[in-house]
């Protein structure tokens, strides 16, 4: 059986200039695909706009309040309306609860640790 011939010095590196020149090219093409990537992401999938998180959600409740004022001065009555808006944060909860309650059983168990 014959044995393969080494290669020469010039040989071995003209073979680490192609895997060097493989690396780069492949660190090049997966770099710009990731930002092709990026930009077809971004461009497909605009979010929301709601500014509502995963954690908690939140709805706004807003209240009118009014209020009617009349003042009497001799023969002159002056009569004011003042109405004011107001809104209040009320959280929501992020969890359902469950629809039937867990169950739970328990048996008897050995636990080893070890070798054979």
């Amino acid at each position: 059986m014959k044995t393969a011939a080494r290669l020469t010095v010039a040989e071995r590196d003209r073979a680490l200039g192609r895997l060097r020149t493989l690396t780069v090219g492949t660190t090049l093409a997966s770099l710009t695909a990731l930002g092709g990537f990026s930009i077809v992401a971004a461009a497909t999938n605009p979010g929301s706009s709601g500014g509502q998180t995963a954690v908690a959600a939140e709805s706004t409740t807003v209240g009118t309040l009014t209020s009617d004022t009349t003042t009497s001065a001799g023969p002159t009555t002056t009569s004011t309306t003042t109405t004011t808006t107001e809104a209040t944060a009320t959280p929501t909860p992020s969890l359902q609860p469950a629809a039937t309650s867990a169950t739970t059983t328990s048996r008897s168990a050995q636990v080893t640790t070890g070798g054979s």
